[in-house]
Parts: structure tokens; sequence; C-alpha cells
């Protein structure tokens, strides 16, 4: 099983490889677009900005 990561930044644009071509992707996304965009994706470790986590919050 390939592990995918997909890195997420404060203003909820995502940067991933993906695992079958290899090619380097990004997304701009909303924020009630995020929770949906992952739902419809298999299951990947996901790593936050450091000033992410405080948007989260």
């Amino acid at each position: 099983m390939d592990v995918n990561v997909i890195a997420i930044d404060k203003v909820f644009q995502l940067h991933w490889v993906e695992p079958d071509s290899g090619c380097m992707e990004q997304a701009k996304l909303r924020r009630a677009q995020v929770l949906s965009w992952f739902a419809n994706r298999s299951p990947a470790i996901v790593v936050l900005e450091p000033r992410a986590v405080e948007a989260w919050a």
C-alpha cells in the first residue's frame, strides 16, 4: 500500500504527489470544501503548516 502525504497551509492550499503517476498536484479550497475533498480521497497522512494549526482553532 502506498502512503500518500498531503500538506495543507493556512489558506487551505493543499499540496501532494499522486502515488500512481508521481505528479505533484495542488488545490486551493474554501473552508466549506475541505471536509468533502478529504472524504473523497484515499486515506493519507495530513501535514499542517505550523500557523495553519492556529487557523483551525
